[in-house]
């Protein structure tokens, strides 16, 4: 796939089950689902997994990019 000139590339952070306790991470490309870099030890929790690849994704100096905030649609209700 190819992205738009000045556009920003976009990552992923899959968490998966790695048997029956234990947790993974992978950084993909959010364009082609291209891994950038995968856990290489496993996680008792997938709050310690999550926590683990926001560490990587920093030290990798990969752009964090945001959602945009949504609003709610029952505030603009008379």
């Amino acid at each position: 796939m190819r992205s738009d000139p000045g556009s920003t590339t976009r990552y992923i952070v899959r968490i998966s089950r790695q048997g029956a306790n234990a947790f993974g991470w992978e950084i993909c490309r959010e364009a082609d689902s291209i891994v950038v870099h995968r856990s290489t030890r496993s996680f008792a929790t997938r709050i310690d997994a999550i926590l683990d690849s926001a560490r990587t994704a920093a030290a990798l100096s990969l752009p964090v990019v945001e959602p945009a905030p949504t609003e709610d649609k029952n505030r603009n209700r008379d």
